[in-house]
């Protein structure tokens, strides 16, 4: 579960919540073995939804309202 990412004010807009997000899949994606599976979770705030699916996450409305991304080799 991903929650609360973070990013002060003067550093917002300018890709530094994004790097953060899109680097945490980029370690699980190396740390899962062959066969394995890995689902990601985040329960977004204040409207942050589609600063998610911008990172990769999911967006299904009829399954759940947070986000998700489903990490698979």
């Amino acid at each position: 579960m991903l929650t609360d990412i973070m990013v002060i004010n003067e550093c917002q807009n300018k890709g530094v919540g994004k790097l953060i997000v899109t680097s945490l899949i980029s370690e699980l994606e190396k740390q899962i073995k062959e066969g394995e599976s890995f689902q990601l979770e985040a329960s977004p705030t204040a409207n942050n939804r589609n600063f998610y699916i911008k990172c990769g996450l999911k967006y299904k409305p009829e399954n759940q309202d947070g986000v998700y991304l489903w990490i698979r080799k």
